[in-house]
């Protein structure tokens, strides 16, 4: 069977009865979890779930208990559920690995046997075999692999879009960007603040006020914000963002890597530009999916701005920052607020 996206196993869920075996894994962990609580409620009753539903952690590492699981009857129903969360697969011995792709290969037919996987780094790409691959190349050929990916920004428009109808409210595409570049795309993080926002707008159209007065902006959005005041010779915006992520307690080394991600992002939009290349082959060419296109495009009006002199005095600078942050005791706040000093020095247009 294919490798499954979002868009296919919604599909499988509405037509086919869930047994067999299943992998989720991915990167979007509300999704993840999303679509693991629907697999399970088709096949198991709530009511009965202290008798057909068997769950394993990390931690709980005897195959011969799974294997039991697996041959147990339901009782009082069609499906028996066992639930594998996070298992080292990869740390299976060779001598064991046929007995356990016999158990998955010779799964009863009233099991419903996952196994879900929580790392958001975990891939499956049969050309770049890791310890794990073996393993999904057996639940691909006897089941169904599930990888979830975070939703495109299109997407999560329109589910954004379509919710505001569900919650006595409206909001209109644009404002839903809006509300996507402020919070992220994390979408577990990016639904909490749109179920409140909803309940504040009461009936009312959401509007981009309401987004401003409610919702958090992400570290994501408030760094990139940060780099993009400096770019404008406006340091005392760059100070405020800074000053109001520490209220927060976000921590020093988060916010000094994510100001080097987003000088590494100006110098690539800087060579993309050298190279006469359009900011759809920038997005492209890095991989910058998840990036709001707001957020692309100021990226590309500020690498006009700036030279790669300053882009790379710049990295030199939170580089330098990074390595006294691992080397030794320092304050925290004070060696930040001394490196956007530095920064704003190097973005001088003089610079």
């Amino acid at each position: 069977m294919a490798l499954l996206n979002e868009d296919g196993f919604r599909k499988k869920l509405k037509t086919d009865a869930p047994h067999g075996v299943f992998c989720i894994f991915g990167e979007d962990t509300y999704l993840k979890d999303f679509y693991l609580k629907k697999l399970i409620d088709a096949a198991v009753d709530p009511a009965l779930a202290a008798f057909n539903l068997r769950t394993f952690t990390r931690d709980e590492r005897e195959l011969i208990d799974i294997y039991e699981a697996m041959e147990a009857l339901p009782m009082m129903s069609e499906y028996q559920c066992v639930l594998v969360r996070d298992y080292p697969l990869g740390d299976i011995k060779k001598d064991d690995y046929e007995v356990f792709e016999k158990a998955v290969q010779n799964l009863p037919e009233t099991t419903l046997l996952i196994f879900f996987f929580g790392d958001p780094e975990m891939e499956y790409n049969p050309r770049k075999p890791d310890k794990y691959t073996k393993y999904f190349d057996l639940f691909n050929k006897c089941g169904t692999l599930v990888n979830l990916s975070h939703r495109t920004q299109s997407t999560i428009v329109k589910t954004l879009v379509n919710g505001a109808k569900e919650r006595g409210t409206s909001i209109d595409a644009d404002t839903a960007q809006y509300l996507i570049d402020r919070a992220g795309t994390d979408l577990q993080t990016l639904l909490n603040e749109f179920n409140k926002l909803c309940a504040f707008a009461d009936g009312e159209p959401v509007s981009r006020e309401m987004v401003d007065e409610c919702v958090q902006q992400s570290v994501e959005a408030s760094v990139f914000d940060i780099c993009h005041a400096l770019l404008s010779q406006n340091a005392d915006r760059a100070f405020a963002i800074l000053h109001e992520l520490m209220r927060r307690r976000i921590d020093a080394q988060t916010l000094v890597g994510g100001m080097a991600f987003n000088w590494i992002d100006l110098y690539r939009a800087k060579a993309a530009l050298a190279a006469d290349k359009r900011m759809t082959d920038y997005a492209e060419s890095f991989n910058y999916r998840k990036k709001p296109s707001s957020a692309l495009q100021q990226t590309m009006q500020d690498a006009k701005k700036c030279t790669r002199k300053q882009i790379t005095t710049a990295l030199d600078i939170l580089a330098d920052a990074d390595a006294q942050l691992k080397s030794r005791s320092v304050n925290s706040a004070l060696l930040l607020e001394e490196t956007l000093v530095r920064l704003a020095g190097a973005c001088k247009k003089d610079a």
